[in-house]
């Protein structure tokens, strides 16, 4: 289906309520949170991904070192 917003495609059917829920001004919201956040969304999930490669080879979560005086006290 396509979209009153530029760069906007919907992909499954919309019916009923869906038209509702889906509005123009949804639709630029969620554009704009798209196009906002995308780069940071992505960094954040390869981030995590290298994470659990590093779980996967043994590596132990751990305290910060910053918060050492808080652990000690």
């Amino acid at each position: 289906m396509s979209s009153p917003i530029p760069g906007v495609t919907i992909l499954a059917p919309v019916t009923g309520p869906q038209n509702e829920i889906l509005s123009k001004d949804a639709l630029q919201f969620l554009a704009f949170l798209q196009r906002a956040f995308n780069p940071t969304r992505k960094t954040l999930l390869q981030r995590r991904v290298l994470r659990q490669q590093e779980l996967d080879r043994g590596v132990l979560p751990d305290f910060l070192p910053e918060t050492a005086h808080i652990r000690n006290d």
